[in-house]
């Protein structure tokens, strides 16, 4: 085999079945991935966007004869089939949609020249994938480990389980490296689907914010008059939004005047008539002022609270870790990847109630010398472990493996 120049960077496909260049997609990572894919290790063009964001009528019948348009009527009536009794059908993880997004991005590649094919949580878009480029397969759960787990996968029809881990295997054992963004992930990966340990790389995601502020910034002398409290996330339920909100009340009962800032949401009715909460809604990371708000709220907060119920990874703690900002969370799914206990925050059972969630607060906060050091402690946590050059460094080597050989990455 000729031996590559080195002096040409690499040509990377980016695959994923969302709009890439859309933050609030799939929590903003296949947009952070790919920038740090393309400013540190290659030249990457995007085949993704498949389908519009949603499927309306209007759009039905104007496409109403095209293939993925019967494919989307077949799987989505299956779906209200399944739903009818009481069991999950998501409509487009399916085998069906599977082998069209292959199709899709093999037109796409044909008459291109790439070195690597990056999947950011892409098992169905390379499950059926025919293609003699290096895949690397980039995920924070496998499609056994979310069985039971989230509620949009409780309980699944037979179906759905049985399609969705045949496009799960299948993806594994396709890819030439997989990254795994949680041990959570990678143990799934061994244990569920017999890959082989030596094939994952764990690279945890680096927080999702365009700039990080200098240390100079997120360490500076808070006020300690009101302990301000921050929520972040779209699901409510799932993120345990109604024990944060039992957390804060706990703690203005014991004396602390604490304040909850809730981002990403709107909470039931009876919690907005509350005087311990503010809603600030969903803080859009695509515009200026979105992002400026966000973060603005992580600078100004005291702690950042998740008694989330289920977690792949959580990407707002990788960022509260940049803003060095303590983390009061559950010990779930993929978050002890990201959550070291005593380090940058720490981790209750599931079972803990907003009491206890209060009970760690108030310690830290009437301990002004323990909670500064864990302030600095996190932020640290960030630089060591969760940075973007921690990711891309981490990257380089992966990619290096799965092309069996060291290229030119800088």
């Amino acid at each position: 085999m000729a031996k590559r120049d080195t002096s040409s960077r690499l040509k990377i496909a980016f695959v994923n079945s969302n709009d890439i260049f859309d933050k609030k997609s799939l929590s903003g990572t296949p947009y952070l991935i790919s920038r740090l894919l393309e400013e540190c290790c290659g030249e990457v063009e995007y085949i993704h966007n498949f389908r519009p964001n949603k499927m309306t009528i209007s759009y039905i019948l104007r496409n109403l004869f095209r293939e993925f348009t019967r494919i989307y009527l077949l799987q989505k009536l299956k779906e209200i089939c399944w739903n009818a009794r009481g069991k999950k059908f998501v409509w487009e993880k399916t085998i069906a949609v599977s082998r069209y997004y292959a199709k899709i991005i093999e037109q796409r590649l044909r008459g291109k020249h790439y070195d690597i094919i990056f999947a950011e949580k892409g098992s169905f878009c390379i499950a059926y994938l025919d293609t003699k480029i290096p895949v690397i397969y980039e995920t924070d759960a496998t499609f056994k480990a979310m069985e039971g787990y989230y509620p949009e996968f409780s309980p699944v029809s037979r179906d759905f389980s049985e399609g969705g881990n045949i496009v799960e295997k299948s993806a594994l054992e396709k890819a030439a490296l997989v990254i795994a963004v949680s041990q959570w992930a990678a143990d799934s990966m061994m244990r569920d689907y017999g890959i082989s340990g030596n094939k994952i790389e764990v690279i945890t995601c680096p927080p999702n914010f365009d700039v990080i502020p200098p240390v100079s910034d997120v360490l500076k002398k808070k006020e300690h008059d009101i302990c301000g409290l921050l929520f972040v996330g779209v699901d409510w339920e799932r993120k345990g939004g109604d024990i944060a909100a039992d957390a804060v009340d706990w703690l203005n009962r014991e004396g602390i005047r604490a304040k909850l800032f809730i981002c990403g949401c709107i909470p039931p009715r009876q919690y907005l008539r509350n005087s311990h909460i503010e809603v600030m809604g969903f803080l859009d990371k695509n515009t200026e002022e979105g992002g400026h708000k966000l973060q603005n709220v992580f600078l100004s907060s005291h702690f950042l609270i998740l008694p989330t119920r289920a977690e792949c990874f959580g990407q707002a703690l990788a960022e509260a870790s940049a803003f060095a900002l303590p983390i009061i969370t559950t010990n779930t799914g993929g978050i002890p990847s990201v959550v070291f206990d005593g380090q940058n925050g720490f981790l209750l059972d599931l079972n803990a109630k907003g009491s206890d969630f209060g009970k760690v607060i108030k310690e830290l906060w009437e301990d002004t010398v323990r909670y500064d050091a864990l302030r600095s402690s996190a932020r640290k946590v960030f630089e060591e472990r969760l940075s973007s050059k921690v990711w891309v460094e981490s990257m380089r080597r992966a990619i290096e493996k799965a092309l069996g050989k060291s290229q030119d990455l800088q």
